[in-house]
């Protein structure tokens, strides 16, 4: 179930640590969390809400003190965020770092995962100026515990950059993502969904300021990278084609972005079960890199 809970709520981090059997009645808490996971990995979130509470609830009865609370408390939270029930998601995360950082060093992976909770959600609420103490703590412990170039650390800065690009500070921002890429791509590939998604909020700063001959290239990759990853019949691809056709539009391009409009509607009719819409496919050939160059995300924008 982690591995599915979790791809849904990248960039959002389970905890690594532990649950040693300390309760009188661990059979009844063992319930609970199965009963928890197992429904969020059906993605019935309104039943492993009920689960976790009753999970947290056994912890809190048996043992306040218990190490379990805040990994337990922080993946109710992580179900909050996959239901998009943000301020829940946020109090969950705030109540399980208190526990977390009381039972964890302070340079712990437990509690760079939980800093990285808190902030990410916080960016998705769009409280910017909350969130940026979160990430840099989450950044320090990733960087020391992992390296510069680790996939935890491209995460981070991912979130950074996006945080930045909120308070409208697009030079950071800009520099910020690019760095965020630059770790991902190396460490995962440029088909990567982590990638997409951090490609795609350096592709609206760039429209943000206005400067399509940048940002329309990179909205077109995304698509690549959402086909590859999630399928031409994904919701993420159907997004990625509807934000391209807006660039188009921008830029006076109204016959190719009438064709990516009309892509994404062919697409929304078939998921509904309607007779799809006749179109034609955009081509999104992938440019080759320079002779012995790597092809990399920059590379092959031009």
């Amino acid at each position: 179930m982690a591995g599915r809970l979790s791809r849904l709520l990248v960039p959002f981090a389970f905890l690594t640590g532990a649950w040693a059997p300390l309760l009188a009645d661990e059979a009844e808490w063992q319930r609970q969390m199965d009963i928890a996971l197992q429904s969020a990995a059906r993605q019935n979130y309104a039943a492993s809400e009920t689960a976790f509470t009753a999970a947290i609830r056994e912890l809190e009865m048996s043992n306040p003190n218990d190490h379990r609370l805040g990994p337990t408390i922080n993946n109710l939270g992580l179900v909050y965020r996959a239901a998009n029930n943000l301020p829940q998601a946020e109090a969950a995360f705030r109540r399980a770092m208190t526990y977390i950082e009381k039972t964890n060093s302070p340079q712990s992976i437990d509690v760079g995962n939980s800093s990285l909770n808190v902030g990410s959600v916080l960016i998705a609420e769009g409280k910017y100026n909350q969130a940026e103490p979160f990430l840099q703590k989450a950044l320090g412990i990733y960087q020391k515990q992992f390296g510069d170039r680790s996939p935890k650390t491209g995460t981070v800065l991912a979130q950074i950059g996006e945080m930045y690009r909120g308070l409208h500070d697009y030079d950071t921002a800009e520099a910020t993502l690019k760095k965020a890429i630059d770790v991902q791509e190396a460490a995962s590939g440029i088909d990567n969904a982590d990638v997409g998604n951090t490609l795609r909020s350096l592709a609206e700063v760039y429209a943000a300021r206005n400067m399509m001959d940048k940002a329309e290239p990179r909205f077109k990759l995304v698509m690549t990278i959402r086909e590859a990853t999630a399928g031409m019949e994904s919701q993420e691809f159907v997004d990625a084609a509807e934000r391209y056709a807006q660039i188009l539009e921008k830029m006076g391009r109204f016959q190719e972005a009438e064709r990516h409009k009309k892509l994404a509607a062919a697409i929304r009719s078939m998921k509904k079960g309607q007779t799809p819409l006749q179109v034609d496919t955009p081509q999104q050939p992938k440019a080759a890199p320079a002779p012995g160059a790597k092809a990399s995300a920059f590379a092959r924008l031009h």
